[in-house]
């Protein structure tokens, strides 16, 4: 699952600096991800990593990497924007469309491949500085093919530059 989530990673980077417009600023976001609906003894946690890159001030567009276990790793591509309440807080608006990855080897049922679904976050953003942020979300990735709908909330620090 590692090896995977690395290739997703490398992939999603060489695309994000490849294709992004001479844009105002870009920002790194990372996250701990906890599932709060879940049916296993432990609860389900793990990471979520996000590139965006801005249009405009407040309009952005990016990626997002997440690993929750061993048996959910996902790559979203998104578009949003920051609804600002003042000069530190603002509310963050995200949707975009995701494939979970199960496994590389494509199976003709896909029971072992890459399902696809819609993805839509919101939270609050606090802003410390110009470069440096805290993060809170929720998250929500609606599955085309079944039923494994996934909520998740995540706490993080943003990074901009």
């Amino acid at each position: 699952m590692n090896r995977q989530f690395l290739i997703l990673l490398l992939l999603s980077i060489v695309t994000f600096k490849g294709f992004s417009l001479d844009s105002i600023k870009s920002a790194i976001n990372i996250d701990f991800v906890v599932d709060p609906v879940y049916e296993e003894e432990t609860i389900p946690r793990g990471a979520n990593i996000r590139l965006i890159r801005y249009f405009i001030p407040n309009l952005y567009w990016g990626f997002s990497f997440k690993i929750i276990n061993k048996n959910y790793t996902s790559l979203i591509g998104l578009t949003g924007f920051d609804l600002k309440i003042n000069s530190n807080l603002s509310i963050p608006f995200n949707i975009g469309y995701g494939l979970k990855i199960k496994s590389f080897s494509l199976s003709p049922d896909n029971q072992e491949g890459i399902d696809s679904f819609i993805y839509a976050l919101s939270g609050l953003q606090w802003n410390v500085d110009e470069q440096w942020g805290y993060t809170i979300y929720a998250s929500y990735d609606y599955d085309f093919l079944n039923s494994n709908n996934k909520l998740l909330l995540s706490l993080g620090i943003m990074y901009k530059y």
